[in-house]
């Protein structure tokens, strides 16, 4: 019983490492990608507290730390640009544009 979970305490530090390795070296080598287009923000905000937006660009989503504040939600549509590293797809910044072109926000 004492080797299986010092195995689990191990497989479970490897992965730790190996997705916070990935987004270490996405950052350094700006590894990035970038999407662009219409979408809308959610917020996320979870039981805990804590408070996260969401970008959807159609089916995709992407998390994002910081909150706009510019009137937001489903019924909001936003002209976007938002980067995530390349490997986690984690959210490094974004800005939001009205459909005109009129910069609302950015994290930048």
């Amino acid at each position: 019983m004492k080797l299986g979970k010092v195995f689990l305490a191990v497989f479970a530090s490897v992965a730790i490492l190996g997705m916070a390795g990935m987004e270490t070296y996405d950052r350094m080598t700006t590894n990035y990608i970038v999407e662009t287009g219409e979408c809308y923000v959610v917020n996320d905000q979870s039981s805990k507290g804590s408070s996260n937006v969401t970008l959807w660009f159609g089916e995709r989503a992407y998390g994002f730390k910081e909150i706009p504040d510019v009137a937001y939600g489903p019924g909001q549509l936003f002209s976007c640009r938002a980067t995530m590293t390349k490997q986690m797809q984690s959210g490094i910044d974004y800005e939001l544009r009205s459909l005109d072109g009129e910069l609302l926000f950015s994290t930048e």
